[in-house]
């Protein structure tokens, strides 16, 4: 074999690592949770699920909740507090279960999420027996008023938060389009709805599996 074939299969060989080195390498390439294709509906924005707590989840806060304590039982004489468990305003005179819920650690435990010094507990009103649950889709009655929307990372960290005022509007149109806007950002991975004034958790905002 002459020197001038040598040197020419050896371009060759070296030629068909590099290739296969790439190619592996390409075959290795993972992305970020965060970066997903958005499922969108037909006016182009991207859909989403409002969700209320699971009942199971319900179940254990009536046993013990997120703080470690027994839920505390009362009748509501004013009603108009929302129910976590379905999404609807608490009766006058209905009876109620106040327990502490920690949303973010609850979702950081399906999604393997870490949020650290980001998790909260705080107090919600759910029912102490059997519940409907939600109708589905944007509570008509929590359309109006100031809400606060707070967006998270697939990491459980904050990325974005927006103050939402549809005043006295019970249309849901305009709080569905920022919840839409904010889902729309690939970095945003859950959005939780919150009071403005107590800051308590209301819902949770997931993009439509």
């Amino acid at each position: 074999m002459t020197r001038r074939s040598c040197a020419a299969r050896s371009v060759v060989w070296l030629k068909t690592r590099l290739a296969a080195e790439l190619g592996r390498r390409q075959l290795h390439v993972q992305f970020s949770p965060d970066i997903r294709a958005v499922d969108r509906d037909h006016r182009g924005m991207a859909k989403f699920e409002v969700r209320a707590i699971d009942p199971g989840v319900v179940r254990e806060l009536l046993q013990c909740d997120d703080a470690g304590n027994p839920p505390r039982l009362l009748t509501d004489e004013e009603g108009g507090s929302p129910l976590r468990c379905c999404l609807r305003p608490v009766e006058p005179g209905e009876r109620v279960a106040l327990v502490s819920y920690a949303p973010l650690r609850r979702w950081a435990r399906e999604t393997g999420a870490e949020p650290g010094p980001y998790d909260e507990v705080g107090p919600v009103f759910v029912h102490p027996g059997p519940c409907p649950g939600p109708e589905g889709g944007y509570p008509k009655w929590l359309s109006g008023g100031r809400r606060v929307f707070r967006a998270y990372s697939a990491a459980g960290t904050i990325v974005r938060g927006e103050l939402f005022d549809a005043g006295s509007d019970l249309d849901p149109t305009a709080a569905e389009a920022a919840l839409a806007d904010l889902l729309d950002d690939p970095a945003v991975a859950v959005v939780h709805a919150r009071a403005l004034e107590f800051g308590c958790f209301t819902f949770e905002v997931r993009r439509a599996s």
